[in-house]
């Protein structure tokens, strides 16, 4: 092999020497065949090794056609529209499948295939003919034994069933035609759709008139949908296949006559859901298609409905055609229930059910006795009466002034309804056939009114009720009525009545007083209510309330201390309503307030107050609360911990406040005090914060229970000043003034440097830094190259930094900024490749002129922190020992021996050598399929195919006729790669390398006429095989021609390049030539 920079691999043609695929080594194999029809079969086998196959099919003997190399063929799968190889014999597949269909074939006739393994396309073909696949298949015959002794059951007026005998097909179709013999028989190969009731309609009919209601392999179907009285005819034919089916002609045939009227009459009446004007009925039904109902008042049904007439029908008696005077259609359809309705309350109706078949002129009724002597079905049903005793003994129970309860004694009804009336009594009755809503709160509710002033406050079976929503000290009247029915109810009146005066005053007072949520100005209370609809508060200052609310007065209240209305003189409404707690706000702190509770009825002039003892002689509730006051002992023994430069912990002996709050101040003293009554924002880290500020300069940075805090945010070197508040309450706070006071300074520098230094992702020009930090609030990074950090930074003086090695604060030559911040970690980049760098780590603390920097040894004894990492170098090893193997028309495998790099490039090029080195510190990206694509290019028509860790690669989306050149490169790195150069390269691989070529002369080339060629052969027995195929590799001339023969071609050709391609035994050449 010759060493050159780049390597060149040919795919199919090179001037005069070419590489083709190879032919597959298996055949396939396991050929099977199914789903057999008529017309067509379905086979499968188990592939072989070819990157494809084709399969010949051929009528009635074996496939003796032998595909040729470098010819692609036509396929199709319907026989013999596929490209004829041989007289008769066609190629039915072509592709990577394992199974296919062949169509179109001829009944009761064998069709043999031979299946192919072939590899390549277009003139690199080639096809494995010393072995294959092969076989045959019948395609179905009609069946020999026609179905027979077609018998008929069931026979009603619109249905039957038919049964046979089974012929020996695997299924039978089942015609039948109205009033006329079956006219058409099915089509072979057609498949046909079936329905037993599809009898009319035109998805299932055949020919004209005639319908397929079976398609089967069972031996009986219920035909439905038919007309009575009517004669149908019926052919059977056998067949075999599924879509490709052949009928077994002529069918056997029978017909059959339909029933005129139904046999069987519907039986087991009953009746539901009885009202006073309607009630439903269900049946079992008969026989025929359908039914009606005819229904008759006071007397049974004698109407007898006519054959060959229709009936308009009406659930509302009297509204559907009247049969005979007075007996009207209630009911047409094919169900076996239906309600009626618009009957006439305690009145008998009778009803009787028709069974019918057909429609129109068509229709026939049972109207006598049916086959089990049974007559057509009648009965009769009452609608509901009124009740004939009235609920009594009306009586009243825990009357109040808003409520009450009603209860009786009730009457025979099956429900009733209470109507209440206030101050007159009731004026209004219920109406017969109406159903009332009805709430037994629903006094005064328009939704619930009867008449005028009337209200239904009960409408069920019970016998009682809570009425609500009334006013106190008012006398309601009752009418109690009794019912029977639901939807069409009959009232018993007059109703049964009474009168009851509601209670003026509640005669329960509230129980049961707690206090809670404590403040220094509000509290909430909790109370058991009493039995008043509601309740008013009153609260005073001080001393117990004494102030009595007025009967006929409405208050207004306010929560708020003060601002509810003033009964006496510093007397407040805090409340007003039906529940039993609120809270009170506005109050004065470590005062003790007094609160009364009143239970009430009514409104307005109508409002009456329980203001003494009630039933249980227990007064109005009252009680009292004090506001908290501030602490009596202030916290102390304030103390500092952990003083750093920019944090410390506070701590302190709690005083007797449930809280304190922490204020500091910078270099003063705090020169404010939190106001009472006031809840401050806090933070441990809020100094210098506007949200925590408290007057000016002061800072809220603690506010709980604890007592210690961790402050953060600090300055350097900087002396805080402290004042320590003792507090009770939450919402409402007290403060213990004035506040516990210290003080204490920061610490100029950290005193912890940095430690533990590692390396990370280091590449050709950056890696990554980490490191635990030390106690500084920030840490700046120096870096240099080549030798160790000199630089020392300087106090007072911030520093602008960059990761960019260079582009940060040069703070001596060479030596850059590369980090400022509060983390531990970095990446540094722009950085030459194979060369060592230096950084240092110096914790600080502050800003602007209060930064100060720690540089020499830390408490520990510990250095500024400091280290080196080299960055990569170029590998020292390149790719060698280059093959390739799988060469195919557009793919290939290229591989190689790796280097001493951390990954290899592999660049493509075609027709010309790789004109491009890859650049240092590029990332490229690369795909196997990448050529021709410029995401993938590199220079000029150079593409990147793989770039990775791998020893090897399947490239694909490469051209035919086409030769490329390639390049590899080792590199060391991953986002700052360095490639060794130049690329592993070999020479032009040969031809004449392989040892099946044989010699080929071609005369004159270029010529403008026609061309000679003479093969060099030792093998003077076997013909050879010339293909020619122009640019778009289309066959323009095939033939064979004897050893030693001058073989002429061409003449006819037009100009342009061919190539051409000679085969013996199996030994190929090809070269290229030009005509003019």
């Amino acid at each position: 092999m010759k060493n050159k920079y780049y390597f060149l691999i040919v795919l199919l043609f090179l001037v005069s020497n070419a590489i083709f695929a190879q032919a597959p080594t298996t055949a396939s194999t396991n050929l099977q065949f199914n789903t057999i029809d008529g017309n067509r079969i379905n086979y499968q086998f188990t592939k072989g090794d070819g990157a494809r196959r084709i399969v010949i099919a051929k009528e009635g003997s074996a496939v003796t056609a032998v595909p040729v190399d470098g010819v692609d063929y036509t396929h199709s799968t319907t026989f013999g529209s596929g490209e004829e190889i041989a007289s008769g014999e066609y190629v039915v597949y072509d592709g990577i499948g394992s199974s296919s269909p062949i169509l179109g074939l001829t009944p009761a006739t064998t069709y043999f295939i031979k299946v192919f393994e072939y590899n390549g396309s277009g003139f690199t073909t080639e096809y494995l003919t010393s072995s294959f696949l092969e076989g045959g298949q019948a395609t179905l015959s009609p069946p020999t034994t026609q179905a027979s002794a077609i018998l008929f059951s069931d026979v009603l007026g619109t249905s039957m069933t038919v049964s046979w005998t089974n012929g020996d097909g695997s299924s039978r179709i089942l015609i039948i035609r109205e009033n006329g013999t079956v006219d058409t028989e099915p089509v072979d190969l057609t498949s046909y759709s079936a329905s037993a009731g599809g009898f009319g309609s035109a998805i299932f009919e055949i020919g004209t008139s005639n319908y397929v209601v079976y398609g089967g392999a069972g031996s009986s179907v219920n035909i439905r949908n038919l007309n009575p009285n009517t004669t149908y005819h019926f052919a059977l034919f056998e067949y075999n296949g599924s879509i490709g089916r052949l009928y077994f002609r002529p069918g056997a045939t029978a017909s059959q006559l339909t029933a005129t009227s139904p046999t069987l009459n519907a039986t087991n009446l009953n009746f539901s859901s009885i009202d006073g004007n309607r009630f439903n009925y269900q049946f079992t039904k008969g026989n025929g298609a359908r039914r009606i109902v005819i229904a008759k008042e006071g007397s049974a049904v004698t109407a007898i409905p006519a054959d060959g007439t229709d009936y308009t029908h009406s659930t509302t008696f009297g509204n559907g055609d009247e049969i005979t005077t007075g007996e009207f259609v209630v009911y047409d359809g094919t169900g076996s229930s239906s309600p009626i309705s618009g009957l006439t309350p305690a009145t008998t109706y009778y009803i009787k059910v028709f069974e019918y078949n057909g429609t129109g002129a068509n229709t026939f009724y049972l109207t006598g006795n049916d086959s089990n002597t049974n007559p057509p079905l009648e009965g009769s049903q009452v609608t509901l009466s009124p009740p004939t005793t009235q609920a009594s003994a009306m009586l009243f129970s825990d009357v109040l002034g808003s409520s009450m309860t009603a209860s009786w004694t009730n009457g025979n009804g099956v429900g009733r309804i209470l109507i209440i009336r206030e101050n007159d009594a009731v004026d209004t009755e219920p109406v017969d056939l109406t159903t009332y809503n009805q709430n037994a709160g629903g006094f005064g509710n328009a939704v619930f009114e009867i008449g005028t002033g009337n209200y239904v406050v009960y409408g069920g079976a019970g016998s009682s009720v809570n009425i609500r929503n009334l006013n106190p000290n008012t006398t309601y009247h009752f009418a109690l009525f009794e019912y029977n029915g639901n939807n069409g109810r009959l009232y018993l009146r007059p109703g049964a009545t009474a009168s009851q005066a509601t209670a003026p005053f509640p005669t329960l007072n509230a129980t049961n007083l707690n206090f809670s949520s404590i403040d220094g100005n509000r509290f909430s209370y909790q109370f058991t209510k009493g039995n008043g609809a509601r309740r008013i508060v009153v609260a005073k200052e001080g001393s117990a309330v004494t102030a009595i609310p007025a009967d006929g007065t409405d208050y207004t209240h306010s929560t708020t201390f003060g601002n509810g209305d003033e009964i006496t003189t510093g007397e407040f409404v805090v409340y007003d309503g039906t529940g039993s707690s609120s809270p009170i706000s506005g109050l004065t702190p470590a005062t003790t307030y007094y609160i009364k509770v009143f239970e009430y009825n009514g409104t307005g002039a109508n409002t009456t107050y329980l203001i003494g003892n009630d039933s249980t002689s227990k007064p109005p509730l009252e009680g009292n609360q004090a506001t908290l006051s501030p602490p009596t002992t202030q916290a102390s023994a304030i103390l500092f911990s952990d003083v750093l430069g920019s944090s410390m912990t506070a701590s302190w002996t709690n005083g007797n406040g449930v809280g304190r709050i922490l204020i500091i101040r910078e270099n003063d003293a705090v020169d404010t005090e939190p106001a009472d009554l006031t809840t401050y924002n806090q933070n441990g880290g809020g100094f210098g914060n506007p949200i925590y500020e408290i007057g000016t300069g002061n800072y809220i940075v603690y506010s709980d229970t604890g007592s210690s805090v961790n402050l953060t945010n600090l300055n350097p070197d900087t002396t805080y000043h402290f004042a320590l508040f003792e507090y009770n309450g939450n919402n409402g706070r007290l403060y213990l003034r004035p506040g516990a006071t210290a003080s204490q300074a920061t610490a100029p520098f950290p005193t912890l440097n940095a430690t533990n230094l590692n390396f990370s992702s280091i590449d050709g020009n950056r890696f990554s830094y980490q490191f635990t930090k030390g106690n500084g609030a920030r840490r700046i990074v120096v870096a240099k190259e080549g030798s160790a950090v000199t630089a020392i930074p300087a106090d007072g003086t911030d520093y602008t930094h960059s990761t960019t090695f260079g582009n940060g604060d040069e703070i001596t030559t060479g030596e850059f900024v590369v980090y400022d911040g509060t983390g531990s970690s970095s990446p540094i980049s722009g950085l030459t490749p194979a060369t060592t760098y230096y950084i240092k780590v110096f914790e600080y603390n502050g800003t602007g002129a209060n930064t100060f920097y720690l540089t020499g040894n830390d408490s520990n004894t510990n250095p500024p922190l400091e280290g080196n990492q080299a960055t990569l170098t170029t590998p020292t090893v390149q790719a060698s020992n280059i093959s390739f193997s799988n060469i195919l028309a557009t793919s290939m495998t290229v591989s190689w021996t790796n280097g001493d790099g951390s990954g290899r490039m592999l660049i493509i090029r075609e027709n010309n050598p790789v004109d491009t080195d890859p650049t240092d510190l590029t990332t490229y990206s690369a795909s196997a399929g990448g050529f021709g694509n410029p995401t993938y290019e590199i220079g000029t028509d150079n593409y990147i195919v793989y770039s990775n860790t791998g020893s090897s690669v399947n490239l694909t989306n490469i051209d035919t006729n086409t030769s490329y050149q390639f390049a590899l490169f080792e590199y060391n790195g991953s986002n700052g790669k360095v490639f060794l150069r130049p690329g592993a390269t070999t020479s032009t691989l040969d031809v004449d390398t392989f040892n099946n070529s044989i010699g080929v002369k071609s005369w004159p080339n270029p010529s403008d006429s026609s061309f000679n060629i003479k093969v060099e052969t030792s093998n003077q027995f076997d013909k050879i095989e010339i293909i020619v195929y122009d640019v778009s590799n289309k066959t323009v001339h095939h033939n064979k021609f004897e050893p030693g023969e001058e073989y002429v071609f061409g003449k006819e050709l037009e100009g342009g390049v061919y190539i051409v391609k000679l085969i013996q035994a199996g030994k190929i050449q090809a070269v290229r030539v030009v005509k003019y």
